[in-house]
């Protein structure tokens, strides 16, 4: 899978995550925040790939230092 490609899928996949942020936004029910904090974090690591690919690996290497936002 060439880079553009990559960069695409994972820009579809961060929309996605987004999108169900969005629609769950005003939900109450515990297993639904249990879901959202798990979309969070998947968007962070979509989020730090991407700017990976493209070149800006800092925010990787904090996290690989052990850092927490």
């Amino acid at each position: 899978m060439k880079q553009k490609e990559l960069l695409e899928l994972i820009e579809r996949a961060i929309k996605a995550q987004e999108q169900f942020l969005t629609d769950v936004a005003q939900q109450d029910n515990p297993q639904i925040q249990m879901m959202v904090q798990v979309v969070r974090g998947r968007l962070d690591a979509l989020k730090c790939t991407k700017d990976a690919l493209k070149g800006n690996a800092v925010a990787l290497k904090i996290l690989g230092e052990g850092a927490h936002p």
